[in-house]
This record gives C-alpha cells, structure tokens and sequence, in this order.
C-alpha cells in the first residue's frame, strides 16, 4: 500500500486509528465519476485496487484499467451464478471503502446483491456518489452493521481527464452514518474539495440546483445559439462563449447580485417587451426568456437596481404573459404596461390594462 504524509483515520475491523497508510479503495462501476474520483483519490496518496463491473469488455471497463487499474465481472441480478470472483471477495475482505458510482436507479439493486455475497470480515464504508439519493438507499447494506453515506461531487464530468483536474475546489455534498460522513469530509479535503452537508431531506432541492447548474446552462446556451442569425452559427467558435464566460468571471469577481447588467436591471422594459415579440413564434425561447426575466427581476432587487413594489409590478406583468394567445405591445421604456391583443380564448393570460 502507498504512503501518504498527511495522517488520517484508517478504518480497520471496525476500529479508527490513527495513521500514515493509505486507504484501499474498490469502486462499483467504472464511469466517467469512477475514474476522475478514482484520480483523485490516487494523486491524494490513496490505492486503488479495482472495479466491480457488470462487462470487462466495455469501453468504460477498457478505459478504467488503463488509467486506473484492474476490473473484475460481477454477476448481474438475472445471472444464475451469484458467486463473486476470488479477485472480488480478496478486494472485498481489505477494502477500507466501496465508492458506488452506477446510476441512480441501481444502486439499491447493487447494495442488495453486495449484502447477499459479502464475506465474512469485511468492514469497508460503503458509499453512493448520487445527487438525488440519500444513504438510506444503501439500507441492505446499513442492516448488516456496515456504516454508509452518500458522497456527491458537485461537478460535471463530460469526459474522462487523465488528471483529476477537475476535482480541486469543487464541493462534495455528505450526507449518512457519522464515521463514514468524518472519512468522506476527510478524503474530499484531501483531493482539494470542500464539503457542505446536505441533509436528506433537502436532497432533492440541492440535486435540482446543480441540474440548473450544469444540464440546464447548457440548454440555455442551445436555446440562445439557436437566435443567432446564420452567419454567426457559421463560425467556427460559438460566440455566445465569451459572453458565458465573462458573465462567470464576474460573477467570481463581484459576486451575485453585482455582476448583474442587461434591460430588466436597468429597468428597460421596452426592450424586454421588443425580444418577446421576437420570440413569440418559438415557445421554448420565448418562456425560456420570460422565466429568466422574472428570476432577474428578484436579483434586481437584491443590487437595489429595481425597488420591491416595481418589481411586484413587473413580476405580475411578465408571469401574466406566460404561454401568450396573442400579440404583445411595445412598452414605453421605464415604465407601462404590457398588454394583448386576441386573447378571449385565455383570459387569465390577459396583461395588466
């Protein structure tokens, strides 16, 4: 096993102690989060021994053991051989950890069939990397006396890094048994992470901020490309980029709510009232940018660009305008009202007269 300089608390048999050893690690898949985990635990001083797999033969499988190291086949639940291989239950019996990184849906099949075969003398902390379970998703495994937890990464993984890149400085959400939530907080730390606790029952909501995050920013910058006239999709380089990136750099630099600019925080209506009309032929853009424009109104407020009964004026108007049955009227700048025309059909949707 490597050494490491930095002491840690070695789980052995049950016991903490004190130590210098590096922690055995063994992963229950091997995608994109098991190899950049699997790094990063590495480049902090820790051994890897290998992966449980369903199919040595996948791409995922092929690039573990390239840059990490060996897999091994498990049987699958409709398999009649529910044996593990000798390799599986030697990892299994020095295992400090088992860091389960399969989709969501089957981690409580993968913690059912690992309680029905683990042998005798295993102690290993048994983790899930989800960002919408919580640990009591690994009850088989918690009902035998193993101490469990949930151990999210805060971050995307698109593609496979050789170095764990993409590790240092990000957050891991912890949540579960309280030894194995103090070695989770203490391995994120060391692979240059911070931790921020999420209880289960604020799982969902946290899951749900980091799809807004990620999946849903990339939608928007879809949605956004797709206005662009034809010459600018034609270069080579997105150029809505610079403007994601620089609007993150403020961000960074001034922090929310400073780094805010654009028509609603300087309270220019008429030209918000000029893009919907734009958009109305679009749905997805149109409620896309009506959706925004009233979550900007909020953080408006925050600055102090817009006062609290403008923005309950203008949050009324624009939510009123949602999925619109007729044409929209440009607005006098910094004030006004949008309204409708053609919408007997809706009159719920109707604007503020």
């Amino acid at each position: 096993m490597k050494q490491q300089n930095e002491s840690f608390i070695h789980w052995k048999g049950g016991d903490a102690v004190k130590g210098t050893v590096a922690a055995e690690f063994i992963f229950v898949g091997s995608g994109r989060v098991a190899v950049n985990l699997a790094l990063g635990l590495r480049s902090a001083g820790h051994h890897i021994l290998g992966a449980l797999v369903r199919s040595v033969e996948s791409d995922n499988a092929r690039r573990f053991q390239q840059l990490i190291g060996p897999v091994t086949a498990i049987p699958g639940k409709s398999s009649s051989n529910t044996q593990l291989p000798n390799r599986a239950l030697d990892w299994l019996r020095v295992a400090d950890a088992v860091i389960i990184t399969v989709s969501d849906t089957a981690i409580n099949e993968i913690a059912q069939q690992l309680a029905a075969i683990l042998p005798q003398g295993c102690h290993a902390r048994v983790f899930h990397t989800s960002g919408s379970q919580d640990s009591s998703v690994l009850s088989p495994l918690q009902a035998l006396g193993l101490r469990c937890a949930s151990m999210h990464p805060l971050q995307t993984f698109a593609a496979t890094q050789e170095r764990a890149q993409n590790l240092s400085g990000i957050a891991f959400s912890i949540e579960g048994e309280d030894q194995a939530v103090t070695l989770a907080t203490q391995w994120a730390t060391q692979m240059g992470g911070s931790v921020i606790k999420v209880p289960a029952a604020q799982r969902p909501a946290y899951h749900a901020a980091a799809v807004l995050a990620s999946n849903a920013v990339l939608a928007l910058l879809q949605v956004a490309t797709q206005l662009l006239p034809d010459a600018a999709k034609e270069l080579p380089n997105n150029p809505l980029l610079p403007l994601f990136q620089a609007a993150l750099d403020n961000v960074r630099r001034l922090g929310l709510p400073q780094s805010l600019t654009g028509p609603v925080e300087r309270g220019d209506w008429n030209t918000v009232a000029v893009h919907l009309q734009a958009l109305k032929s679009d749905v997805t853009a149109y409620d896309v940018y009506l959706s925004l424009a009233v979550a900007t109104v909020e953080l408006a407020v925050v600055k102090g660009s817009l006062s609290q009964p403008q923005a309950v004026q203008k949050r009324q108007q624009l939510q009123q305008l949602l999925h619109p049955c007729g044409s929209i009227q440009t607005v006098p700048s910094g004030g006004g009202n949008f309204a409708f025309s053609n919408d007997t059909d809706f009159p719920e949707k109707k604007g503020t007269k």
